[in-house]
């Protein structure tokens, strides 16, 4: 899919500044150094004077094996903890300092609802005109579907580059109501990991649809 952008609007900025808001985390791993290491000298501390086993390991080496262990858990959080860019926070920001929005437009034919299974949002199977499935999933849906206005012949979705949060749907064409209601997912669908992600277009045709999540 190979979108058209626009800049993004003030309203749609400012919702990215208020999602991407979310406390720092950089020092956390140091914070869980130090604080096992205290917690280990605390702990070591008590168990010395109930049972003095520091008189035959010796003061220093305790201290020095407890610093290095510490010092290795340390810097192994570290390196796995999620940099700022990669958390939601910095996928927000990259939205903003590219400051534009994804425009996805879409021409369909055949439309198959999933009954929700909890609040995940409505789901759908759409055919597009080539034939290709798209899956959509989400609350933002419920706006132009309670209009009917949603399943539609002709239609776009508006979206951040990055975070993959939607701003708006615009339908343009016909209302296309759903062929076929499926219930909702299995839990094996779950975790074989199956389920689309919103927004997918998937390879399976459109005839192996219904088996394959029914």
């Amino acid at each position: 899919m190979t979108p058209k952008t626009r800049p993004l609007s003030e309203q749609e900025k400012l919702s990215l500044k208020e999602l991407g808001r979310e406390p720092r985390q950089t020092a956390m791993p140091s914070i869980i150094g130090l604080g096992g290491w205290g917690l280990t000298v605390n702990l070591g501390i008590w168990i010395d004077s109930q049972f003095h086993f520091m008189e035959a390991m010796g003061a220093p080496t305790f201290f020095g094996l407890t610093t290095v262990f510490w010092l290795v858990v340390g810097i192994s959080v570290s390196r796995s903890w999620p940099k700022p860019g990669n958390t939601f926070g910095g996928q927000c920001q990259k939205d903003l300092d590219g400051g534009v929005a994804n425009i996805f437009s879409f021409s369909a034919k055949e439309a198959i609802l999933v009954e929700e299974f909890t609040d995940e949002g409505s789901q759908y199977f759409i055919r597009l005109q080539d034939d290709s499935v798209l899956f959509l999933r989400g609350q933002y849906l419920y706006a132009s579907e309670a209009r009917k206005e949603f399943p539609s012949t002709e239609f776009e979705i508006t979206q951040s580059p990055h975070t993959k949060i939607v701003f708006e749907i615009i339908c343009r064409g016909t209302y296309l109501a759903p062929t076929k209601e499926l219930k909702p997912f299995r839990a094996e669908h779950f975790e074989k990991d199956k389920i689309p992600q919103d927004m997918e277009l998937l390879t399976i045709p459109w005839t192996e649809i219904e088996t394959k999540y029914s």
